[in-house]
């Protein structure tokens, strides 16, 4: 299931093109004997302050959601950027680190294999290893700390061991004012 915000506008606008091309790509790429993979894939979240520190959520029009990993699907995937944006003079837009979340039950998604962490890595970069709506990638982090690294929470209570995994594709977006509505 894809979720998106309505009526996005600058870096919303971008990061919901690329989430609907991934989304697409990887639900074809997961779908085993015509069976769905369960994936939930949102667009941006937001750093909010909890009493149990800073967690990801998404906007839903009536509050705030937490999105950190839920057993009852496959795959959870969101976007995070940085609080600092700059003004890119050369490009005349704004520039933005961008992060994709992934946190994925690789059992429930690939079967008893041996631990399929990187086979399901590759399965994502193989749709953003090249541009993809002006998102260039700049790298990937593994690991817990690393992956979380922008959030402070004692919510993360799950461990990066099998058959759990999560991962982050960063990546650099340059993204004009005048960047409109998806229709």
């Amino acid at each position: 299931m894809i979720i998106k915000s309505a009526n996005p506008k600058g870096i919303d606008y971008s990061i919901q093109q690329l989430q609907a091309g991934l989304y697409a790509f990887l639900v074809d790429r997961w779908t085993l004997d015509g069976l769905s993979p369960d994936y939930t894939c949102y667009d941006r979240c937001y750093r909010n302050q909890t009493k149990d520190g800073i967690v990801p959520e998404v906007f839903t029009g009536k509050g705030y959601k937490e999105v950190l990993f839920d057993d009852k699907v496959k795959v959870l995937s969101f976007f995070d950027i940085d609080n600092s944006i700059t003004y890119d003079t050369d490009n005349n837009g704004n520039r933005v680190n961008v992060s994709l979340l992934f946190m994925v039950n690789l059992k429930k998604l690939k079967g008893d294999n041996i631990r399929p962490d990187e086979e399901v890595r590759q399965d994502v970069q193989t749709f953003l290893q090249h541009e993809k709506y002006g998102f260039m990638l700049n790298g990937i982090e593994i690991g817990l700390e690393n992956v979380f690294a922008n959030f402070q929470s004692l919510r993360i209570k799950y461990r990066d061991l099998n058959p759990l995994h999560c991962f982050r594709f960063n990546f650099t977006k340059v993204y004009r004012f005048t960047d409109h509505v998806c229709t």
